[in-house]
């Protein structure tokens, strides 16, 4: 991956974690200031969290 394309990817997921309003990772860390990696879990787990709240 490129650096515009990890700048792309992180972008995509702080702007989906903003419309779920999730703003810090679960150890309490801003979202804009962590890696991609950490972008991609918080995601995964805000997603889970949706499928459990929902009843799947």
């Amino acid at each position: 991956m490129s650096e515009t394309d990890v700048q792309k990817r992180k972008n995509h997921l702080i702007k989906e974690l903003h419309r779920m309003e999730i703003y810090q990772t679960s150890d309490g860390r801003n979202i804009d200031e962590v890696r991609l990696y950490t972008l991609e879990w918080t995601y995964i787990e805000a997603l889970n969290g949706v499928v459990r709240n929902a009843g799947y």
